[in-house]
């Protein structure tokens, strides 16, 4: 949980550890991190709300977890209870959204919101991406769109909502650590962030093309820990593989998910307002 700014900035970041699983204990865990922010704030004037990002589907305005493997969820989940109790122990409004929606809106206010497309593209527990096009983040007609670790390459059976996707099973950080034998916060093996880059790039390479997007941030724990080579690498394959190349670099934004989940609660005040 973070405290930004009306244009975005975090000015402070705190978090706390729990089981990965959508329920009361994720209540006690924000509402405990929420008094931390508030007494660092102090005199932060007003607050306009809480954004909440969600690694899963997410259907906002019916304040529904269609689905999200990684903490548990394997049908659509009500969140009004638990969203609730947030709201009553602070109260303010508590808006969802898909965690990595979250971050490419972050790291797109952090860009200045410049005309055009942006994916951002995040590697960590999951798989997942941001879609932003002609400046707008698309959902999709079901909330689907950028839900990147569900795409399907050779001898793939198929996808199922009860556990993670094809690709994400096979470069999200658990499928790593186990395939290196690599502990995160140590560095990573000798020609791990080559071989990672070579086996998204195809992948990447065929959304942007489809797409016709020129520019993606990279994001995530993996990501960071793959650092700058993993980047490089990345780029220079995708851009061998594309007729018209891209921009691929790590993200600007020190924390993109906080920024992009405030500015929910921003554009909700914003909406109140007018």
């Amino acid at each position: 949980m973070g405290l930004t700014r009306i244009d975005g900035e975090v000015v402070y970041h705190t978090g706390k550890s729990i089981a990965p699983r959508f329920d009361d204990r994720l209540a006690d865990a924000m509402i405990d991190c929420w008094q931390r922010v508030m007494r660092h704030a102090g005199g932060a004037g007003r607050i306009a709300g809480i954004g909440m990002g969600i690694p899963g589907v997410v259907d906002r305005q019916a304040r529904r977890i269609e689905f999200a493997p990684l903490i548990g969820v394997e049908k659509p989940l009500d969140t009004t209870p638990v969203l609730h109790r947030i709201a009553q122990a602070t109260g303010l409004p508590v808006l969802i959204e898909n965690d990595v929606n979250c971050a490419a809106m972050g790291e797109w206010r952090e860009r200045g919101g410049p005309p055009g497309d942006l994916i951002y593209l995040s590697l960590g527990t999951g798989l997942g991406a941001g879609v932003i096009l002609d400046g707008a983040l698309r959902r999709g007609g079901r909330n689907l769109c950028g839900e990147f670790g569900y795409t399907l390459g050779a001898g793939a059976a198929g996808a199922d909502r009860a556990q993670s996707g094809w690709l994400e099973r096979r470069l999200n950080l658990d499928g790593l650590v186990a395939r290196y034998n690599w502990r995160p916060g140590d560095a990573p093996p000798g020609g791990m962030a080559a071989e990672v880059a070579a086996e998204l790039a195809p992948y990447l390479a065929n959304i942007l093309t489809f797409l016709d997007v020129d520019t993606v941030a990279l994001g995530g724990v993996l990501t960071d820990a793959l650092g700058r080579p993993f980047a490089e690498a990345l780029s220079a394959m995708v851009n061998g593989m594309t007729v018209s190349g891209a921009q691929i670099s790590a993200h600007r934004s020190r924390q993109p998910g906080i920024a992009g989940a405030a500015a929910l609660a921003i554009e909700h005040w914003m909406d109140a307002l007018l």
